[in-house]
């Protein structure tokens, strides 16, 4: 998609995959990958793969903090493991996100997919949401969510998809009511909408990113911050990948989310926007396990190339990666292990 002619801004699409290890990418582990990634391995021919890069946690609330906050991610409340999905605000509202910064620059903005860093719930009784959600108000306004940090527009859950509550959230509101109560993954049982299934999730956010890709203006730059739920548990391929890989479901799930990327990535290509008179945008970078594609768009006449990056958290608490290396547990077993490749 071709940035603004009059500012030159390349239009930022950064996918966040959830829990994708390092050798799950064939073209990060061509000789012992089992898993088909096209889609990736494509982007990555095309752009720039980094292959050593740190993190003093890259599981999934810092790892979202640090992105959209360029802060140490333990400079909050926040010492260890994760928020949950009716857990309190994490990023100040006097703090400024990446979002802020890009909209203050003319971009239109969107976060698309998992949250995980907070929202200050509506409640029955003006107390906080407690940790079961049981004095949530589903009718009511979400008073510090995405919008309050940046970004024009939100579609999404709360938190992980194996954490209550099972609801879609579009801006500050809840999409219905929770009225029954799910356990799609092991004790996470909560609160969920009767329509709400954890196998649609991905598809779900599939859907809304190329929708509103199809939506966006020629005259103004965008921001996409996708945050995918997968291939994180509940691991939940849907009924077309299921048995694709042969792998069993979890290699189905990261075949999906291969696709997926490819999906968003195809619908910057058939979004419509023409050539500008300008010159290649600067390089653009993936962080942790995927890609960035230059060529891609250039090749094409989409000029500036847009930013295109791909991401994702997973393994330790805290660590340094290296190619085709991976040094430390999902826990904290050692201070620096290897655990956030680029692309």
């Amino acid at each position: 998609m071709a940035a603004n002619a009059a500012s030159n801004k390349p239009n930022i699409v950064y996918i966040l995959a959830d829990d994708l290890g390092y050798g799950d990418v064939q073209c990060l582990n061509p000789e012992r990958g089992k898993i088909a990634t096209p889609q990736m391995d494509q982007l990555a021919a095309e752009g720039m793969v980094f292959t050593d890069a740190h993190s003093s946690s890259s599981v999934c609330t810092p790892t979202r903090y640090g992105i959209l906050t360029g802060r140490y991610n333990w400079r909050t409340r926040l010492q260890r493991s994760v928020l949950y999905g009716y857990s309190p605000p994490l990023i100040n509202k006097n703090r400024v996100t990446v979002a802020d910064f890009l909209k203050d620059q003319g971009y239109n903005t969107s976060c698309i997919g998992k949250w995980h860093l907070g929202m200050d719930m509506p409640t029955t009784d003006g107390k906080p949401a407690n940790k079961a959600g049981n004095n949530v108000d589903w009718t009511g306004v979400i008073a510090d969510n995405p919008v309050h940090h940046g970004f024009d527009y939100f579609y999404g859950i709360s938190a992980s998809l194996d954490m209550p509550p099972y609801i879609y959230i579009e801006n500050d509101r809840f999409l219905g009511e929770c009225t029954v109560k799910k356990n799609p993954y092991k004790n996470r049982e909560g609160h969920a909408h009767v329509d709400f299934e954890v196998v649609d999730v991905l598809p779900e956010i599939q859907r809304k990113s190329v929708q509103y890709i199809q939506q966006q203006k020629a005259d103004q730059p965008f921001f996409m911050y996708i945050a995918l739920n997968s291939p994180h548990t509940p691991i939940v391929p849907s009924p077309p990948w299921q048995g694709k890989s042969g792998l069993g479901d979890y290699g189905d799930f990261v075949m999906q989310t291969d696709d997926v990327i490819g999906q968003i990535a195809d619908a910057v290509d058939a979004a419509g926007f023409k050539n500008t008179p300008s010159s290649w945008s600067p390089v653009t970078t993936v962080a942790r396990p995927i890609h960035l594609a230059q060529k891609r768009w250039s090749k094409k006449g989409i000029i500036p190339a847009p930013v295109f990056v791909v991401t994702s958290p997973t393994f330790g608490m805290a660590g340094i990666a290296c190619p085709l290396s991976y040094v430390g547990p999902r826990a904290l077993r050692q201070a620096a292990s290897a655990t956030s490749p680029s692309v």
